[in-house]
């Protein structure tokens, strides 16, 4: 009995060792969790509607405090799964980071303090097996939200500096004459994106850009430049003005006003200009930065009607979502067909480059033929000139054979008369030795 007891104890001891052993796998939520940052001033105008085009995602608000929280819009806190409290440095997102798989930051009018933009550089670089996300939007020069210190773009871009990318916001605004909601000001960008992420464009065209920012980049030398032009290999440009949009000021006014000019682009510049760009980090990792916001801003992007121009805002940021997050659903296929279609242009290419050879071997050809034709020309009079040596020749030898033929006769002619004298000769010696014959 004490052995049974004592075997008993050994296998329980070995098991919990065993499992104690075994490393510890956190179980993750099923679909992408999403957390939108509320804490830095944004508005939360259209996020319920973000979160009701998104289902799949599990959507963390993060707001500054308590009172912040209890001042949601009901609609935004029935869809949230949580509400976080206390910012980036906040004790809610720490215990929760390193579940969240994108975030969104809309406009902030207050700045990152260095520990939130150390705690999202932390989230940023941390391991982790999926991919991960984030979002800033910007917004213009025009002092409305943020006032006249374009914190949206100094806030924003001192988090991209800190995690490395390549994209900036710009200290500019840009208005467009022809792509428009009535006013320059209200730009409807043109979802016209680079041929790599061409399916970010399915069912969407038309996209909000209300008082819009431009997105720019900038070098390892730290060298600003437009996104028009010019772009590093892992930028797409995804959302433009039309090709007549200008770069305007509204800060600073005057030297010494607070704000800044701008750096890559500058008031007169005129053409298209990039409003939302996208960066892709170690082959899966996105940042995310446009001129203006998806939620809150004086009208948000998610808008699908304004000023009586139909909009594609919801379908557009749908696709955002989709690709950021890798929950590509239904642009799977038109990813598919976009390759497809990519293929088919290099092969038309291909096609192309072998037609212009075959064109170009023809010509060789026919330049072959014609060359042949003037030998052909050439060897048909040699034909000629020979056919006339040739019958010159059969004079000569006509004319060969006539005197020959002649000479052969004369020959004839002449050995018998020859012969004849030779017999004369003979004849005449015997006549003159007769007489000697008789007197002897």
């Amino acid at each position: 009995m004490k052995k049974a007891a004592s075997l008993l104890f050994s296998s329980i001891v070995i098991a919990v060792l065993f499992v104690a052993a075994m490393p510890a796998y956190a179980a993750r939520m099923p679909g992408p969790v999403i957390l939108v940052d509320l804490s830095h001033g944004e508005n939360p105008g259209g996020l319920d509607m973000i979160m009701s085009i998104f289902p799949e995602a599990y959507w963390y608000v993060m707001v500054s405090d308590q009172t912040a929280a209890q001042s949601l819009p009901q609609d935004i806190v029935s869809k949230a799964t949580k509400i976080l409290v206390g910012g980036f440095a906040g004790d809610d997102f720490a215990a929760v980071k390193d579940s969240v798989d994108m975030i969104i930051i809309g406009q902030p009018t207050a700045e990152f303090t260095q520990d939130e933009i150390n705690a999202i550089k932390d989230w940023w670089t941390s391991k982790h097996l999926g991919r991960r996300a984030i979002w800033f939007a910007g917004d213009s020069d025009y002092p409305a939200q943020g006032g006249n210190l374009e914190i949206a773009m100094n806030a924003n871009n001192a988090v991209l500096e800190a995690l490395g990318s390549d994209l900036r916001h710009d200290y500019v605004s840009v208005e467009d004459p022809v792509s428009n909601a009535g006013k320059p000001y209200r730009v409807v960008g043109l979802v016209e994106p680079d041929k790599p992420v061409a399916f970010l464009a399915y069912g969407a065209h038309k996209v909000l850009m209300h008082g819009p920012g431009a997105v720019a980049w900038i070098d390892k030398n730290g060298n600003w430049h437009s996104l028009t032009n010019s772009k590093p290999d892992d930028v797409y440009r995804i959302v433009w003005t039309s090709d007549q949009a200008r770069i305007v000021e509204h800060q600073p006014s005057a030297p010494g006003a607070p704000g800044r000019l701008g750096m890559a682009y500058h008031v007169g510049d005129t053409g298209r200009f990039v409003l939302l760009a996208a960066e892709v980090v170690n082959n899966k990792d996105v940042i995310i930065v446009s001129g203006e916001s998806p939620y809150g801003d004086y009208q948000p992007m998610v808008t699908y009607s304004y000023y009586g121009i139909q909009l594609d805002g919801p379908r557009f940021i749908r696709n955002i979502l989709l690709w950021a997050t890798g929950l590509m659903g239904e642009l799977r296929g038109v990813e598919e067909i976009a390759n497809v279609s990519s293929q088919v242009g290099q092969l038309n290419q291909t096609v192309s480059g072998l037609a212009g050879k075959v064109s170009g071997l023809e010509n060789t050809v026919n330049g072959l033929n014609s060359k042949v034709s003037g030998l052909e020309g050439k060897v048909s009079s040699l034909e000629s000139k020979v056919s006339g040596l040739s019958s010159s020749v059969s004079k000569v030898s006509q004319t060969a054979s006539q005197a020959y033929d002649k000479a052969k006769s004369a020959s004839s002619s002449a050995s018998t008369a020859t012969a004849l004298g030779a017999i004369a000769l003979i004849l005449s010696i015997i006549a003159l030795a007769v007489p000697f014959v008789k007197k002897k």
